[in-house]
């Protein structure tokens, strides 16, 4: 399966702004909200859409503001948006409803996700009380109020600014790539730019290359693929990692086969904000995302130029290798003795762990091509790799005994995500 990539441009039709700095958030002006009704909405997609939005909400900073829930209702387009801000990510989703008048307020998260989920799975209306000090929640049969204030104070959310380069991704492809990809990033944040994934659109030949890439210095992991769209993207930047697994978790809603990408089209300055937005116009979701400072190293060459070098090259049934390592992780329990030997054999691979209270010993069947060689690698590490590739078999192909290791899955998976790890050996 290819995944079809489209460019446009287009004018943004929202006002300009610069890019929100963290030490100085712009704030919009919010006009009054009046008291009464505000919208009725239906409990089960108000319930699914805000767990989603209050994984956005930071429990701690310093914008107390940002600490809320943003519920923002707007009459003229009757559609009823959620919010959750850190200065760092913005999540905003939509709600096409019934809306009585337009308003913008505040509400503790996990006071009001917690109470609609436990709300009866009917129409739930929102009502704002007199002062806008309180939100009413009303249903047939039952009856809430929570604490709410108007969002006088707080940040708007950053966007791309100027003329904005859209480009459009399968949804469940990327969703897929994403969930690969972004377990192999730091999860150190001072390790910048590797507590990130870089994203890349490039032209090779007459085909369009899209990739995602990640590393922690222990095990890499890269996604690629192309379509044979005519027109020329470039680009190449790095987001949180943490931000592309919220935006897997927006995909989950699986309200469109498209994911588009927005960026800043600017020859002066590098893109500082990435947006991407998923579903229909009259109810998309958008994730916004600043982008990371700093270099990725070329890993596409790294890894072109390892392929050069491989030895030796094992094709395994993946669930057996997985129970297998299941058991070594029995006995190396210890984080960084999680140590298992691997050796090539004429049969398949020979595997060996050794403990303070024990060891573990068992042989895998399985093709080889090539000499027999050992490594020693991290077993964790394996198995998390060697699951992310859906597919039934593995292939592990060994440069030597003390490099690196490439796993992929059989190139006649067409249908599958081209994922490619290495992994870095265990000095003994």
């Amino acid at each position: 399966m290819t995944q079809t990539t489209k460019r446009k441009s287009t004018k943004s039709t929202t006002a300009k702004t610069k890019p929100v700095e963290v030490e100085a958030p712009i704030v919009e002006a919010q006009p009054a909200i009046p008291e009464g009704r505000l919208a009725t909405v239906q409990q089960a997609t108000l319930s699914e859409l805000t767990q989603l939005v209050v994984k956005a909400v930071p429990s701690q900073g310093t914008n107390p503001e940002l600490k809320y829930l943003v519920i923002e209702a707007c009459a003229d387009t009757q559609q009823l948006f959620l919010q959750g801000f850190d200065l760092k990510i913005g999540m905003r989703v939509c709600l096409p409803t019934n809306v009585a008048q337009s308003g913008k307020l505040l509400v503790p998260p996990l006071q009001f996700s917690s109470l609609i989920e436990k709300m009866p799975k009917t129409a739930i209306t929102l009502e704002v009380a007199p002062g806008v000090t309180q939100l009413r929640l009303l249903s047939a049969i039952a009856h809430s109020e929570i604490p709410a204030k108007p969002a006088t104070h707080y940040p708007k959310l950053p966007e791309p600014d100027g003329t904005i380069e859209l480009y459009e991704l399968n949804a469940r492809e990327f969703q897929r790539s994403i969930r690969a990809i972004s377990m192999c990033a730091s999860k150190d944040e001072s390790q910048t730019p590797h507590h990130g994934v870089q994203i890349q659109l490039w032209k090779q030949s007459e085909q369009i290359c899209f990739s995602l890439c990640a590393a922690d210095g222990h095990v890499l992991g890269l996604y690629q693929t192309t379509t044979l769209e005519q027109e020329t993207p470039d680009f190449n930047c790095i987001v949180r990692a943490d931000a592309l697994t919220k935006l897997s978790e927006l995909l989950d809603l699986n309200v469109s086969e498209t994911v588009a990408i927005e960026l800043e089209k600017s020859k002066q300055a590098p893109t500082s904000i990435v947006r991407f937005r998923y579903g229909e116009n009259n109810a998309h979701h958008s994730l916004t995302v600043r982008v990371l400072e700093g270099n990725f190293s070329n890993y596409r060459n790294i890894l072109s130029n390892l392929r050069q070098q491989v030895q030796t090259t094992v094709t395994i049934d993946q669930s057996q290798i997985i129970s297998c390592l299941d058991r070594h992780l029995v006995m190396v329990t210890s984080i960084n003795t999680r140590v298992v030997k691997f050796t090539a054999t004429s049969t398949g691979l020979d595997t060996e762990s050794k403990s303070a209270s024990g060891g573990h010993c068992e042989s895998i069947s399985g093709q080889i091509n090539g000499a027999s060689l050992t490594t020693h690698l991290n077993a964790a590490n394996l198995q998390r790799v060697i699951q992310k590739l859906n597919h039934t078999e593995a292939k592990l192909h060994i440069i030597a005994e003390k490099s690196p290791l490439l796993i992929a899955a059989p190139e006649s998976a067409a249908d599958q995500p081209r994922l490619t790890f290495l992994l870095m050996p265990v000095e003994i």
